[in-house]
């Protein structure tokens, strides 16, 4: 197998395998390797420092797997890596922000965005946002993240979201959902501002980034799953939500 044929994907918890799940429906025949940093999560309450180490592990995890991709399906983590720069020499990465602004139509002027602590404090949203010529409002959700790790149901979950949302104070044209754990929130968003603010979810937009750049051959479809903390835990919580093969779930450390 050919170090073109595997994608890597990597998040702190499940958030990320929403985008797995949009990569594997357009690219069903490509190999993926999947680390879930969940012994270090939630990242959004980290500071740079931390960060920054956890981007260094994760790019000595896949720089031994063979992958010419990773996508960093975590919106925390790909504020780091455009703030400092951060680069493996034997793979390209693929963030999450820059896609995601990309999809803002150009009549849509002002957009929300909510997402981790660590996100909204980089500014980086604003930064690109207002680089091309939009108006920047930012909801930090700082318990979003912990709820479904925790695999709290979602009616707890809508009613904590819909608290935060309830502090934009003006009407939007578009929302990001700045994390790509809140994959599982797009409904209830859109139902939030009655189905009038087209939400934009960051584990869509990454896909046709990754075909604008990855070089795979068809490979046999197949999935590892890497986490850092329990895999008895992340099974359990991402099961019930995607229909992907648990089986094989290796714990390892950075």
């Amino acid at each position: 197998m050919t170090k073109e044929q595997k994608i890597g994907v990597f998040d702190s918890g499940v958030g990320g395998l929403f985008s797995l799940a949009n990569l594997k429906k357009v690219m069903p025949d490509a190999d993926f390797i999947y680390l879930a940093d969940t012994a270090n999560l939630p990242y959004g309450s980290k500071n740079k420092e931390e960060l920054t180490s956890f981007a260094k592990n994760v790019i000595n995890f896949f720089e031994e797997k063979p992958v010419n991709t990773v996508v960093v399906a975590c919106n925390t983590l790909s504020s780091v890596l455009l703030e400092t720069r951060l680069k493996s020499k034997q793979f390209n990465w693929v963030d999450v922000i820059v896609p995601a602004v990309l999809e803002v139509k150009s009549t849509e002027k002002n957009v929300g965005v909510i997402a981790t602590e660590y996100t909204i404090k980089s500014g980086i949203y604003k930064k690109i946002l207002t680089s091309v010529q939009k108006n920047s409002f930012e909801i930090a959700c700082p318990n979003l993240v912990n709820l479904i790790e925790s695999g709290r149901g979602i009616d707890i979950i809508k009613e904590e979201l819909f608290n935060y949302l309830s502090k934009f104070k003006l009407s939007l044209d578009c929302l990001i959902l700045g994390c790509t754990h809140y994959g599982m929130l797009k409904n209830q968003a859109a139902e939030f501002f009655e189905r009038k603010v087209r939400i934009i979810d960051t584990n869509c937009s990454v896909v046709k980034a990754v075909q604008s750049v990855t070089k795979h051959s068809s490979g046999g479809g197949e999935i590892e799953f890497f986490v850092t903390g329990e895999a008895e835990k992340f099974i359990k919580i991402a099961k019930p939500l995607f229909d992907f093969n648990f089986n094989n779930v290796v714990e390892v450390d950075l």
